[in-house]
């Protein structure tokens, strides 16, 4: 479809209105103009704009457009493109954006869009408008050509040419470029007219920076704007202009950089290795600064490269700016200087310098310094010598001079060197490594974990942190204090540690290494090393090797790599490498061997062993003993072999799951499999913990899990979270045996408390309590329920249950069903709520307390209301008997029974004993005793008491019973049963001793108190003979 203007004006096509016929794709157009000055904008199609005779304004759209300009001075424009544009007017390129598919024809001018464009001329004296956004603006003029290069908002680059190039950078910070200049030139930004080559009648506007050309240039600033100025390549020279700040970036060959009366920076920023550049001295010079000479910049500022560089200042207040790795030196000055990223080492050389690491691990370095410092990182206002006020920021390191420093770290992990002379290094907080070098030094670790280093020396040393006295080579003289462990040389050293615990590393060489007492860790590293521990639980470490190690410490023999000729003694732990390890240990219980990185083999040796196989795809082989294994990250094949072995998961950062039968599938369990392995402990976060056909313990630590124990008898402790604890098959236990307060643990449902708060119970027949104050409660089934220490409370529900008390002071409460009753230690009550929980019925055998312990342990009835209690024995058995109105009580018990230990409430009419001797008390009410068989001691209390006799054989002559404390014309003695004949009353001071004749033989009874005829209840056929005093 064609459109053409009839007079001058604006031909709009509404786009959105325009498709092909039975098509989704926009109808392309072709808009003609006329002979003035037109203005055509096209659709989002493939577009056709002649603009005909007149200055034409043409705006192609989205789609590839034919933009032709015809007659006149003409302009594209990309103003309302949504994203930056590449435009090229003289064709070819590469464009992009709503440029892409545009072609031109007579086309003078461009307007870039309000984005990064990138917009060529064609050498028709173009007039190219960036915009907004950072622009990249060619002028590409020929001879007799003038350009008009405007960048508008953002940082532009306008990039002259051969011919003429007015040049407006607009706002932003705006580079000039003549990188693609075929000869060096000059160019001024302050004196344009001095230009020279490509340069010639150019103009410059907001321009503040320029790149010169690969050649040997002059580039001259300005004093309006901060400038840097950029030689590239060749022997360029560059002049900073005036009061403001200048980089001065000469980049390769031998330039001359000139200050301005401002600030200057002397920058490598651009070189692709890196340099050697001093101020001071530039013919040692390498790199991009080799053959650099500088002017008038005493004192000014040096920017490395990004690579690896050595820095030195002058005698001014330089600022020393380097990037990844640099050395910095300076002369004397007030300086600052700037390590920027990377390890950096920097020399203020005294005056009182700001030293500033930036990223990396930074020294400052006082081996320039003509005599001994002192220098702290964390207090440097006590600084003397050249470090006299120093500042310091980002730095982890301090070098001090060849004389005799003193230097202190700070709060963070330090690195401390003494150089030369007798040094104090001062390692203050963190884990700090002090180097005192040559002379007697005088080594202060401080808090953390500190070394004494000596692998600057250049033979093997000698050195005791327990006698320091017999120090040999650069250690001579040299003295510890809150000194950890000892880094030794390449060399074969000798390495003594003291009482404490001790990290002792060889190095190279052949060493020996003897950690004394405490908990060492001892390193040989490369070397047949001899390592032996001493006293303590001690570690052999190859966390430093470069390869893999086998280690054995039960067999020396088969060891290689930094392992080879190593001998162990005292050695409880052996440690690997990052590398694939195989460590055997010791025939010894308590060993530990853990792998760190790599894919390790890990064999325990016939005791209890921990196993660590930490990172990489390890074989963890248990012993015939106990052992715990920890796979760590990777996939791991856990062997606990015979024993009772755990699979443990505790170090683990992420929750596991896994099955001991199917193998691991989620966390740091994924692909292990297992063999051998009874028990497993789950992380701190959420588990999914599965046992075996086995008895399991799943312990479930932090987190809500799930446990489920499978087959078998199995102990589940889901610990602190809202756990699933399923038993499966078998008699399971849910235990609290971890916890740090008690809990409240119900089977039968109901409010939980402590580690127990949010669990769920399936398939429970058992609970375990803490060793704390729990209360425990059963279900209807039969349950097994302990309480372990603390002040308990056990309520076995219904069913036949076993409850165990543990230490502590215990209340017991068996519920229905025959329970099997324990205490415990402590003073436990046995509670009963009513008598249907513990009947002797033909069908239901009374409860049974094992373990009662008479003074100590009571059995309260008193819920029941009793109206008659009866202490007897039941064979094995002590039977505590009582009847109420809610029907009749009885409960046996292993262990003697007095009245006393009984709690009720009403009024007793009876206390039994049994057929030995015992001793009976009876309460405050009216009491009915019966002592029963043996020589019985019988006390009735205040109430008035009848002391039953039921046959001659309950007191005989010789082995009759005693009563302690009767009253007479209240107490009775009720003989009736015996049938006597004839009973005869011997009066002694307060004493009565009767004797009585029945037809089972002589009965006797010793009677504390005066006992009248009328006390006793007899038969009819009787006599009573009295004697010592009147009736």
């Amino acid at each position: 479809m064609a459109y053409r203007m009839k007079k001058p004006g604006l031909l709009r096509v509404e786009h959105e209105r325009l498709y092909q016929s039975g098509s989704d794709r926009p109808l392309a157009v072709v808009l003609n103009g006329t002979a003035g000055n037109d203005v055509l904008v096209g659709t989002s199609g493939d577009d056709t704009l002649d603009g005909g005779d007149g200055d034409d304004l043409l705006e192609g759209g989205l789609g590839a457009d034919a933009l032709i300009g015809g007659n006149g001075i003409d302009t594209v424009t990309y103003a309302n493109a949504t994203s930056g544009v590449r435009v090229f007017i003289s064709g070819g390129g590469d464009p992009l954006g709503e440029a892409l598919g545009d072609t031109f024809s007579s086309i003078e001018n461009v307007i870039g869009s309000a984005y990064a464009d990138y917009i060529s001329g064609n050498g028709l004296n173009n007039r190219l408008y960036g915009e907004g956004g950072d622009d990249t603006i060619f002028a590409f003029g020929g001879v007799g050509s003038t350009s008009y290069l405007y960048g508008g908002a953002g940082i532009d680059t306008l990039v002259g040419s051969l011919g003429i190039d007015i040049m407006d950078g607009g706002t932003g910070e705006n580079t000039v470029s003549y990188f693609l200049s075929p000869t060096g030139l000059t160019i001024s930004l302050v004196n344009p007219a001095a230009n020279t080559g490509w340069a010639i009648g150019d103009s410059y506007t907001n321009i503040q920076d320029v790149i010169g050309s690969e050649f040997n240039d002059v580039i001259y600033g300005n004093s309006d704007f901060i400038n840097q100025l950029q030689g590239q390549s060749g022997n360029d020279i560059l002049y900073g202009v005036g009061a403001t700040y200048t980089v001065l970036i000469g980049g390769s060959g031998a330039d001359e950089l000139h200050a301005g009366t401002g600030g200057n920076l002397i920058d490598y920023e651009t070189a692709l290795s890196g340099v050697i550049a001093s101020m001071e001295n530039p013919s040692i010079n390498t790199g991009d600064a080799a053959g650099d000479t500088y002017f008038g910049l005493f004192g000014h500022d040096l920017a490395g490269s990004p690579f690896n560089d050595i820095l030195y200042g002058d005698a001014g207040s330089n600022n020393i700016i380097g990037d990844p790795d640099v050395t910095v030196y300076q002369n004397t000055g007030v300086d600052q200087l700037y390590g920027g990223a990377g390890d950096d080492t920097l020399d203020g050389g005294g005056q009182g310098d700001r030293l500033d690491g930036g990223d990396g691990f930074d020294a400052a370095a006082y081996t320039s310094a003509l005599a001994g410092v002192q220098a702290f990182l964390g207090s440097p206002d006590a600084n003397t010598g050249d470090a006299a006020g120093d500042t310091y920021f980002n730095l982890e390191a301090m070098i001090g001079s060849a004389f005799n420093d003193v230097l202190g770290g700070d709060a963070a992990n330090n690195s401390l060197f003494g150089e030369g002379g007798n040094d104090t290094l001062q390692g203050e907080n963190g884990d700090d490594l002090l180097v005192g070098g040559a002379g007697a030094d005088t080594l202060i670790g401080g808090l953390g974990l500190d070394l004494a280093v000596y692998s600057d020396s250049t033979v093997g040393v000698t050195v005791s942190m327990e006698a320091p006295q017999f120090n040999s080579g650069i250690a001579v003289g040299d003295t510890y204090n809150g000194i950890e462990g000892i880094l030794g040389s390449a060399f074969n050293d000798t390495i003594v540690g003291d009482a404490g615990a001790n990290t002792l590393r060889g190095e190279a060489g052949n060493d020996v290494l003897a950690g004394v007492a405490g908990d060492d860790t001892l390193i040989g590293g490369a070397g047949a090393d001899s390592l032996d521990g001493g006293a303590g639980f001690n570690i052999a470490s190859y966390a430093t090797a470069n390869a893999g190690v086998t280690a054995s410490l039960a067999n020396a023999s088969v060891n290689t790599g930094d392992a080879a000729g190593d001998t162990y003694q005292n050695i409880q732990q052996l440690n690997g490498s990052d590398f694939a390890d195989t460590l055997t240990a010791l025939n010894a219980n308590g060993s530990v061997l853990r792998g760190l990185g790599g894919d390790d083999v890990l064999n325990a040796a016939g005791f209890g062993t921990q196993l660590n196989g930490d990172d990489g795809n390890d074989i963890l082989n248990g012993s015939a003993a106990d052992d715990v294994l920890l796979g760590g990250a990777g996939a791991d094949q856990i062997n606990g072999g015979a024993g009772t072995d755990l699979a443990s998961y505790v170090t683990a950062t992420a929750g596991v799951t896994l099955s001991l039968v199917t193998g691991g599938s989620g966390g740091d369990a994924a692909g292990d499999v297992f063999s051998g392995i009874e028990n497993v402990a789950g992380t701190n976060l959420n588990d999914d913990l599965t046992g075996d056909g086995a008895a399991n313990y799943l312990l479930g630590l932090v987190g809500n899990d799930t446990l489920d124990g499978g087959g078998g008898d199995d102990i589940l402790e889901g610990g602190i979270g809202a756990d699933v604890i399923r038993g499966g098959a078998g008699f399971d236990f849910a235990t609290f045996g971890g916890a740090a307060v008690g809990v409240t643990a119900s089977l039968a449902g109901g409010s939980q408390t402590g580690e127990a708060a949010g669990d769920v119970y399936e398939s429970i027949e058992g609970l375990l309590g803490s060793s704390f104050g729990d209360v425990l409660t059963g279900n209807s089934a039969s349950n097994v329920i302990q309480g372990f220490a603390g002040n308990d409370i056990i309520d076995g529900g219904e069913g036949i249950d076993q409850l165990i008390g543990g230490e502590g002071n215990d209340i017991i409460v068996g519920g229905l069903g025959n329970d099997s009753l324990t205490g415990g230690g402590g003073s436990d009550v046995f509670l009963y709520l009513t008598a249907a929980e513990s009947q002797s019925t033909a069908e239901i055998a009374p409860d049974i307390i094992e373990d009662f312990q008479s003074g100590v342990d009571r059995i309260d009835i008193s819920a029941l209301l009793p109206t008659n209690v009866s202490i007897t024995q039941d064979g094995i058995y002590t039977l505590v008997s009582a009847q109420s109105a809610s029907g009749n009580f009885a409960v046996r018990v292993v262990g003697s029974v007095v009245i006393g230990d009984i709690i009720q409430t009403a009024t007793v009419s009876e206390i039994s004993g049994t057929a030995g001797a015992d001793t009976l008390t009876g309460t405050s009410g009216n009491d009915v005793i019966v002592g029963g068989g043996g020589a019985d001691v019988l006390t009735g209390g205040s109430g008035a008491d009848t002391f039953r006799y039921a046959a001659t054989s309950d007191s005989p002559q010789g082995a009759g019973d005693f009563i302690t404390d009767f009253q007479t014309g209240s107490d009775r003695l009720d003989l009736t049963a015996l049938n006597t004949s004839a009973i005869s009353l011997i009066r002694q001071g307060g004493t009565t001793f009767l004797f009585a004749t029945t037809p089972g033989g002589a009965f006797q009874l010793t009677v504390n108190g005066i006992v009248h005829g009328s006390d006793i209840l007899y038969g009819n056929n009787h006599s009573v003979f009295i004697q010592g005093g009147a009736e």
